[in-house]
């Protein structure tokens, strides 16, 4: 049986596998990466005793992608992936607010999920963002452009003509 690993080790990143100086022994866990490499996490792995592999006998996949359906379905006890199915329902804020208000609606308003900001989907929200923003014009808004990652597009507002120019 393998040795447990208490702590990660961290060490400042290194840009390429030749300036990369293995550190640790074989500790028996492999991992295999999935998609565009992640070289970050593959030099952490690396430091703690893993080995890259192309088998499939490995312990973790690191994907930078979504995984396919089979791979969850095939997968061992001991076999871990950064990314679980369907997870977008929970990461697009879009999405996120499509099931909270869908749940809401199916437990009678259920009060205990208050915490998430009204949100409107546009453009089929676009009338009901209309309105509010109408009857609370020195509210800010906050505008997110769907499927968009790490703060790209988004802007505040109170005018109703800046959301359209982004829309339409």
């Amino acid at each position: 049986m393998a040795t447990q690993i208490r702590y990660l080790n961290f060490r400042p990143y290194v840009d390429s596998l030749e300036q990369y100086n293995k550190q640790t022994k074989n500790l028996g866990y492999f991992f295999r990466s999935s998609g565009s490499p992640i070289n970050l996490f593959k030099f952490t792995l690396m430091d703690n005793g893993f080995v890259e592999t192309s088998t499939n006998d490995w312990t973790l996949l690191i994907s930078s992608g979504s995984i396919k359906e089979d791979v969850y379905k095939n997968l061992r006890k001991y076999q871990k992936v950064n990314h679980f199915p369907r997870s977008t329902e929970l990461t697009r804020k879009d999405l996120l607010y499509k099931n909270v208000a869908k749940f809401q609606a199916n437990n009678n308003n259920l009060k205990s999920l208050n915490f998430i900001p009204h949100s409107y989907v546009l453009p089929q929200d676009f009338s009901y963002l209309e309105e509010a923003m109408d009857k609370n014009r020195d509210f800010i808004w906050i505008v997110k452009p769907v499927a968009s990652s790490q703060g790209k597009g988004i802007f505040l507002t109170n005018k109703t003509h800046e959301v359209i120019i982004i829309y339409y």
